[in-house]
């Protein structure tokens, strides 16, 4: 528990009285952003340190004066891997995630008590030395959704938080791209939707959701092959390079090109 003295002295002479207190400021800008609209939260929502204010008696000088001292915890956040998807089988038994626990200045804390609650449910993990704890959450047949809440209870110095994850079970079967355009020159920009269809543990079709989707461009290339010999004996070596090109004629770069050797 960390102690700050934020002061209130009082001590007359004659008939004046002076007061001295620091300022306390409270800055909502930097908990959601200044003339930011945002929906209701709750106050899990945010990172709050618990918060003690104490007050007692001081002599200095001669003098009493009445301190009050604020005691307060070390404010914490935990981070997970990301929401995810785990393909079924049929002798799927169990599913891991992980978790990072940090104090609000980013260090991180090991050796601490974690767990992940998913409907009655309760799996505990110690953090690793790297702040990391590892859950293997109990597979529930016939349950696609899990809907999870990680939590940490704190301690005399941190003080606790919690986040929430999902995880869905399925098997993916069809990938569905629509573009913004059907047809599109080189210096043209098309916008792409990717739908992920597949089936539950259940066997009903479902969207599938939590899984990355990576375009990539398909073009047919040009090979410009020269070796610095046009006619070569068995014994000789020859030296080859190669250019790759798009339609347009110009140079591909990052291209991995692979020579092999044909045989009669």
């Amino acid at each position: 528990m960390q102690k700050r003295k934020i002061g209130c002295l009082v001590k007359r002479i004659g008939q004046e009285v002076f007061k001295r207190m620091e300022r306390v400021i409270l800055r909502p800008e930097g908990i959601r952003g200044l003339g930011d609209v945002i929906g209701e939260k709750e106050l899990t929502d945010f990172d709050v340190s618990n918060a003690l204010l104490v007050s007692s008696t001081d002599t200095v000088n001669g003098v009493e004066m009445t301190v009050y001292t604020s005691e307060y915890l070390t404010g914490s956040y935990l981070t997970k891997s990301g929401d995810g998807f785990i393909l079924y089988s049929e002798d799927l038994s169990e599913m891991t995630v992980s978790v990072a626990l940090r104090q609000n200045t980013s260090a991180l804390i090991n050796s601490a008590v974690v767990k992940c609650i998913i409907n009655d449910d309760t799996v505990l993990s110690t953090t690793t030395e790297n702040g990391i704890a590892v859950f293997n959450i109990p597979f529930v047949e016939g349950e696609s959704s899990y809907n999870l809440r990680f939590v940490y209870e704190g301690n005399n110095n941190v003080a606790g938080c919690s986040v929430y994850g999902h995880i869905f079970v399925g098997v993916p079967t069809d990938l569905i791209l629509n573009g913004s355009s059907e047809i599109i020159q080189s210096s043209d920009k098309v916008n792409l939707v990717a739908t992920l269809t597949g089936t539950d543990v259940n066997g009903e079709s479902v969207p599938i959701p939590s899984v990355t989707v990576m375009f990539y461009e398909k073009y047919n290339p040009n090979l410009d092959l020269n070796g610095d010999k046009s006619i070569i004996q068995t014994s000789d070596s020859l030296s080859l390079s190669a250019k790759v090109k798009d339609d347009d004629g110009s140079l591909v770069e990052g291209v991995t090109v692979y020579f092999y050797e044909k045989e009669d």
